[in-house]
């Protein structure tokens, strides 16, 4: 692997450094979040999962069911935020827990991409394709 700074691997830096390495103005930030990846294609979301895998050598040592098995305890953290909470209780949780469900989120997006990248599946093209099978599946009703 190349020589690399300290700031390469983290998040931050990553978002910090988005347009030198992507290019100025690809997609303008909102105001006040220039320090967030924002609006960044898949692959290039890919692209980023590829590389903090490949830097801690998760790519020797994993494999697709590995892979699977992160993927459904990633799930499972998203559900620890929603079991037990009565539908009144729900809305003010969320508000309050939102970071903690994005991160969960973003970790179930994290083994999502990556595996889609090693099973060479393009994604973008598979949720197409899968939206109009389910489109087919459950037609939508005149009368509701």
């Amino acid at each position: 692997m190349g020589k690399r700074s300290d700031c390469d691997l983290t998040w931050k830096c990553i978002a910090k450094n988005f347009n030198k390495r992507f290019g100025p103005g690809r997609r303008p930030a909102p105001a006040g979040k220039d320090d967030k990846l924002v609006n960044m294609e898949i692959k290039e979301l890919t692209e980023l999962v590829v590389k903090f895998r490949n830097a801690r050598n998760w790519d020797r040592t994993q494999d697709y069911k590995d892979f699977a098995m992160a993927l459904i305890a990633e799930a499972a953290e998203v559900v620890e935020h929603f079991k037990w909470h009565t539908p009144e209780q729900m809305k003010q949780y969320v508000a309050i827990h939102k970071d903690g469900i994005g991160d969960e989120l973003s970790d179930v997006l994290f083994w999502v991409l990556l595996m889609s990248h090693d099973l060479d599946i393009d994604i973008v093209e598979a949720y197409k394709k899968k939206m109009k099978k389910n489109a087919l599946k459950y037609p939508i009703k005149e009368e509701k």
